[in-house]
């Protein structure tokens, strides 16, 4: 591990991109510095794709079945359980919705 004592560079790809986030928030000042961070498409702000977003227009036409996706993915049980909702990310409801249960989203909060 003499490479990094100097620190160095960390890249992460997709649900990498989290980790090494992670890493950088919680471990970063302990032994190894980051010197820079990469994250290439990586939800790091979450992820949301309804209501008027073009993402979901072919998929979701009506009213009704954005409400129903925006009333699952923003359930108690799916933050809980399924980690893909933990970084759902709905800009309609607020910020404190999101970080109430979510456990991958960085707050940027110590």
């Amino acid at each position: 591990m003499t490479l990094l004592k100097d620190g160095f560079i960390g890249m992460g790809f997709s649900q990498g991109g989290l980790v090494i986030r992670g890493y950088l928030q919680r471990y970063n000042h302990i032994k190894f510095p980051m010197l820079r961070f990469i994250g290439l498409s990586s939800p790091l702000a979450g992820e949301f794709c309804g209501y008027d977003s073009l993402c979901l227009f072919a998929l979701y036409p009506s009213d009704w079945l954005n409400e129903l996706v925006h009333n699952v993915f923003l359930s108690d049980f799916m933050f809980e359980h399924f980690s893909i909702s933990s970084y759902w990310r709905d800009p309609y409801c607020g910020v404190r919705a999101n970080f109430d249960f979510n456990k991958c989203l960085c707050n940027n909060c110590a």
